[in-house]
């Protein structure tokens, strides 16, 4: 079973804790008193929430095309593909920095409760320049994680 490391001795060795976790690949526990925390680095972070699939839908119109992501409830629109894909991005990241902002209220809200974790995978997708690619992937057959979990939920 993994350790929890005291958050007193976790801010004692952050240098050498943080390279762990992120260089070597071991996440740690921290905790404080009755909470626990785990630190995971970026890349582990985007393997967990890789089921997190966006299936993004293109609409052609006259004179427009409108890229639409419903795991996000967000649109990127104009005149040509390339126009609405950097349109998308924008609003991707415009999303973003607004639930990081409202993250209390947002995370309560029956409506965008849901986008925490594609939020989460979208800005690690960023910093490492993928959005775009990741936004535009298409997704595996697997299902999304809720509908893998009403499955296992189900009645045989």
């Amino acid at each position: 079973m993994p350790k929890t490391i005291p958050i007193t001795e976790a801010r004692k060795r952050m240098g050498p804790l943080f390279s762990e976790v992120v260089s070597e690949h071991r996440p740690a526990l921290i905790g404080r008193r009755e909470q626990v925390g785990l630190l995971v680095g970026a890349d582990d972070a985007a393997s967990l929430l890789a089921p997190y699939e966006f299936h993004t839908r293109v609409f052609l119109e006259d004179g427009a095309v409108s890229l639409w992501v419903p795991e996000l409830a967000v649109y990127g629109r104009a005149a040509s593909y390339e126009g609405a894909a950097e349109d998308l991005i924008e609003e991707v990241r415009y999303y973003i920095d607004e639930y990081w902002g409202e993250i209390d209220r947002y995370r309560q809200a029956p409506n965008r409760a849901a986008h925490f974790p594609y939020l989460v995978r979208a800005y690690l997708a960023d910093q490492q320049g993928r959005l775009l690619d990741l936004l535009l992937a298409e997704p595996s057959d697997e299902g999304s994680p809720s509908d893998r979990r009403e499955e296992a939920l189900a009645p045989a």
